[in-house]
């Protein structure tokens, strides 16, 4: 900034190269005029945003990709002041508009990165919306309007000078849009009535959101991204505004709801100062906390997390904790697979039993009420492949489940530790054919570490999300292969938007897509579950007489399910769960005799849950019962069913938050969609037969190229769906069943 003529520098580029092109004058029909300035005022924490004319501002185009833009002093009626924020939308003669978000100074209340939306929004936080002319990417564009004076969401607005940032006198005029927004949008599906009504203070439009968010809300170190960011919201104080922002109205809270022990919070408003909550939310001794950090501290997430200072601790020391399997050899028909493990890099023992600070535990420890600590939980999983896939084809310990690999408890007797390597001896494999060369290891479970925060508590020591190892060798001799298994989801991607959550089935399984691929593997199949629960396919929630939970299946269904309208049913021993969007929940209810009346509701483990019978299912198991004073699930005194099997039913609505088609968004750096590679890639399981499942030259198998592209190419249509199948067969063939299953597939590879 110069005498009040602005200057801002950027450079607009498209897939990585730079675009040249992107120079439509303000006042051609085609040019976009969304361009605002926002003046930042530090007292209040929100800024006035202004219109810049379009004979007030110009730019052009100075090689590379780089432009300059200039707006001229007649475009400010005050003088541009420090930390003044400005957008500016630029369109190229197609239609295309580039955004540019800078700020002349720091930009002001900085507590999320432009990083932390692209994580799981990839470039477009508002796809298919009228925001997307002007394509944000990141938090700067949504400051630019949300976080201005008069964007007031209307939960929020009111009185609270004392709030970090502070919630103004006059309703209308404070800056609380971005915050209630956000909060109010990812927390949706958790409100009382699992919705949020976005509703601004001068509108009586609304538009209301129901968002299951893929990781944990109350893990804010996922949005606030680093230490500082993270570090200025947890030392928020208590407040009004903060409360209902997540939990959206007083019903959000247990003890606040009517006849709780605190409804007396029911008198509140958003003309309730601060200090008002710091009569009781003042002390760490007390019944509550003064801040946001302490309001929070000790909560827990599901698998085990522990929520202090805004962050899951078990992700954080999860990051401390490496395990790594360093070779795999042969003694006799016995695999020795060695390993070990490092804090910050520095080598522990792995047999250690009892969890420090500075020393992890592992397979070795036992359960110690009065700190947490939890009986080890370790084992082995081993897993061997046809062509490049982990299918275990003729394992008779997967008679219980198609495809499924064999797995081992590691203990102190087939486990020993010297000079901090561990050495466990498990039994081979004597059912794995001639043909299979390669197999894979992995190690499940989860370290625990001291977290001394929690001293004298349950909390003391913790589990934590250090990676499942993994380890590839050949079976004749245990050696490591020439070449790995291809490369193709980032892990590291996936945790962008499931931090702390991924994995949810199996809490010792931690965070590697390469462990998930043994189990979610080519072969993998619930039609044994369905057999034991009596359903037919024309009984069934999908007509199907069982589905893949291929990886590749698994991903693509459900990360599609909410566009594509294909409601994808998974059965399992635990619930049936259905992932879609609400045309596809619907359909289940008409046509597929899904369940809404009749159900038994109880809260579980994981929070509210409701039974109904399975349709179609034979009498087993038990009838489910909650209990009178605490509605809690029972799992005792229960009776016997008689005229079906009862199971949790959970319909997942999905809203993937980006567009279907960046295949880059999950896939690993230099993947691309082709044709798989049949010697590599097996085909898939679409009917895993009959019993005993173990036996895979019964499966009904679709090739991994069709398998692939049409588990996200889908239809809630049955004639669009139909031609879309026709498509898939039509190159290779319609699914079936080969004389020696998939080697008949790769045996015919040149």
């Amino acid at each position: 900034v110069a005498t009040n003529v602005v200057t801002v520098r950027f450079n607009v580029r498209v897939n990585g190269v730079p675009r040249y092109d992107f120079l439509a004058k303000a006042q051609d029909s085609l040019a976009h005029n969304e361009d605002a300035f926002w003046v930042f005022d530090p007292a209040l924490q929100a800024g006035v945003r202004t219109k810049i004319t379009s004979a007030n501002w110009s730019f052009v185009h100075a090689g590379n990709g780089n432009y300059t833009a200039t707006i001229a002093a007649t475009a400010f009626t005050v003088p541009v002041a420090a930390d003044t924020g400005f957008m500016l939308s630029i369109m190229n003669p197609a239609g295309a508009t580039a955004t540019a978000v800078a700020f002349a100074g720091t930009r002001p209340n900085d507590v999320v990165s432009d990083a932390a939306c692209v994580n799981c929004h990839g470039g477009h936080v508002w796809r298919g919306a009228a925001h997307d002319v002007t394509n944000p990417q990141g938090v700067g564009p949504c400051q630019i309007c949300h976080a201005r004076v008069g964007a007031t969401e209307k939960r929020l607005s009111g009185a609270d000078s004392t709030a970090v940032p502070p919630v103004l006198a006059t309703p209308g005029t404070d800056g609380t849009g971005l915050m209630g927004i956000v909060h109010g949008i990812h927390n949706s599906h958790n409100m009382p009535d699992q919705t949020y009504t976005w509703t601004w203070t001068n509108q009586t439009s609304t538009t209301n959101f129901s968002v299951g968010f893929p990781g944990y809300m109350n893990n804010c170190s996922t949005c606030h991204d680093s230490p500082a960011r993270l570090a200025a919201v947890m030392a928020a104080p208590v407040s009004f505004a903060y409360c209902i922002s997540c939990h959206d109205s007083w019903d959000g809270f247990a003890k606040t709801v009517v006849g709780g022990t605190a409804d007396f919070h029911r008198s509140y408003t958003a003309a309730t100062p601060a200090s008002t909550c710091a009569g009781c939310h003042a002390s760490a001794t007390g019944p509550a906390f003064p801040t946001i950090a302490g309001f929070h501290d000790g909560q827990r997430t599901l698998r085990a997390g522990l929520i202090w200072d805004g962050a899951d601790q078990s992700v954080e020391l999860g990051q401390r904790v490496a395990m790594q399997i360093t070779g795999v050899s042969r003694s006799g028909t016995d695999l020795v697979v060695t390993w070990t493990a490092t804090l910050d890099g520095t080598p522990v023992d792995p047999c250690n039993a009892t969890a420090t600070d500075t020393a992890p535990t592992f397979h070795a420890a036992a359960a110690v009420a009065a700190t947490g600590q939890v009986a080890g939980g370790f084992s082995i999983l081993k897993a061997y492949a046809q062509g490049d896939d982990w299918v275990s084809a003729g394992n008779p310990a997967a008679n219980a489940a198609p495809g499924q690999p064999t797995s081992v408890n590691l203990s102190t007797t087939n486990t020993t530790c010297a000079a901090n390597v561990a050495t466990s001896t498990v039994a081979g494999d004597a059912f794995v054919a001639a043909t299979v060369t390669k197999g894979q290891v992995s190690i499940q479970g989860k370290p625990q570490l001291r977290f001394a925060p929690a001293a004298g508590t349950t909390s003391e020591v913790i589990q934590v999300r250090a990676k499942s190892p993994t380890y590839e060798f050949l079976v004749a001799d245990g050696a490591a292969p020439a070449a790995q298994r291809r490369a193709i989801v980032d892990v590291d991607k996936c945790l962008g938007c499931h931090k702390g959550s991924l994995y949810q089935h199996g809490g010792n399984r931690v965070d590697s897509t390469a462990l998930c691929s043994m189990c979610h593997n080519a072969a993998a199949s619930e039609t044994n579950v369905r057999v034991g629960f009596g359903v037919t396919a024309s009984e069934a929630y999908d007509g199907k007489p069982g589905e893949t939970y291929d990886l590749r299946t698994l991903a693509h269904a459900i990360h599609s399910a909410g566009e594509s309208g294909k409601a994808y049913v998974i059965y399992r021993t635990r619930g049936i769960y259905l992932f879609g969007n609400q045309a596809a929940v619907d359909d289940a209810i008409a046509n597929r005799n899904w369940p809404t009346t009749g159900g038994i509701s109880c809260t579980g483990a994981e929070g509210p849950v409701t039974y109904y019978k399975v349709y179609g299912s034979i009498a087993s198991g038990n009838v489910p019962a909650a209990d009178p004073v605490t509605g809690a699930c029972l799992t005792t005194g229960l009776v016997p069913s008689t005229d079906g099997t009862w199971q949790i039913h959970n319909v997942i609505l999905i809203h993937y938050p980006q567009a279907l088609n960046n295949c880059g968004a999950c896939h690993a750096d230099g993947w691309t969609p082709k044709s798989a590679d049949g010697s590599k890639a097996v085909a898939v399981t679409v009917d895993a037969g009959l019993a005993p499942w173990g036996n895979q030259l019964d499966d009904v198998l679709m090739g991994p190229t069709a398998a692939s592209c049409m588990s996200c190419h889908q239809s809630g249509d049955p004639t669009t769906q139909f031609y879309l199948r026709t498509h898939a067969y039509g190159g290779g063939w319609v699914p079936t069943t080969f004389e020696a299953g998939r080697q008949t597939l790769l045996d015919a590879v040149p």
